[in-house]
């Protein structure tokens, strides 16, 4: 399969993943939601609130997705629009 397929491939499958699981989590009472919950690391089981543990997911995500930007410049690629138009994207919406 070509790679822009395989790229388009994951990002359907990672964004059906994340409509699933927000429709999950929606549903939880507030109990369900602030229960402890058991995380494996690498330095062993940590238990921590499930608030905590998506906030933390939701950080590491954030930094892997900073790291890619990284990468695709030092590949040569442009960066696309992440959080908001990038430095790549700029001259597309008037600025310099």
């Amino acid at each position: 399969m070509p790679r822009r397929r395989q790229a388009a491939a994951l990002q359907g499958a990672f964004g059906t993943q994340i409509f699933k699981a927000v429709a999950k989590v929606s549903q939880f009472s507030e109990d369900e939601f602030n229960r402890t919950v058991s995380c494996l690391l690498p330095g062993g089981e940590w238990k921590m609130p499930q608030p905590e543990a998506f906030w933390g997911n939701l950080m590491d995500e954030v930094h892997h997705r900073g790291q890619l930007t990284v990468y695709l410049r030092l590949a040569g690629g442009k960066v696309p629009s992440i959080y908001g138009p990038s430095r790549d994207e700029a001259p597309a919406f008037g600025a310099a």
